[in-house]
């Protein structure tokens, strides 16, 4: 009898461990390979609907696609002062991205959940010091956002 209470209590837990396991979110990761002799490298995470145009009362941010990585376009909506940035560090999880798009010591941080994919929250710092946190709503898909990086 005891010896089967220490095996229903050693199997209850390593199920627990395995199913805790795979419900942990899976990290996202710049430079994934892709298979079959492509010589590309992506990360795993990829912009719900393949990016967008996003905005609020002040802002607006266009997040385009663009073979291995994502353009940023920022506006100020009052000022009309823009800012367009290449290049991207992806991080967060599958279940929350994040997209760091750099420009000397400024970092504009776009997070993203593909659970709610019309809604960003855009992040500015300098340095370390935050300047912006807000939360943008989609107003346009990706190609819309393909034509604001073209004005």
């Amino acid at each position: 009898m005891l010896k089967q209470l220490i095996l229903s209590g050693f199997i209850s837990a390593s199920t627990l461990l395995i199913w805790a396991s795979s419900v942990q979110a899976q990290r996202c990761q710049d430079n994934v390979y892709l298979p079959y002799g492509s010589g590309l490298y992506v990360s795993n995470c990829n912009f719900p609907q393949r990016g967008g145009v996003f905005q609020n009362t002040q802002w607006e941010v266009a997040i385009y696609p663009w073979e291995e990585t994502y353009f940023y376009k920022g506006r100020n909506r009052q000022t009309g002062d823009s800012l367009f940035l290449g290049n991207v560090d992806v991080s967060g999880t599958k279940q929350r991205m994040h997209f760091t798009f750099r420009n000397g010591n400024y970092r504009y941080i776009v997070t993203i959940r593909p659970s709610d994919p019309n809604v960003i929250r855009l992040e500015v710092y300098q340095g370390s010091r935050a300047l912006l946190n807000q939360l943008l709503y989609k107003v346009g898909d990706s190609q819309a956002a393909y034509r604001r990086m073209q004005q």
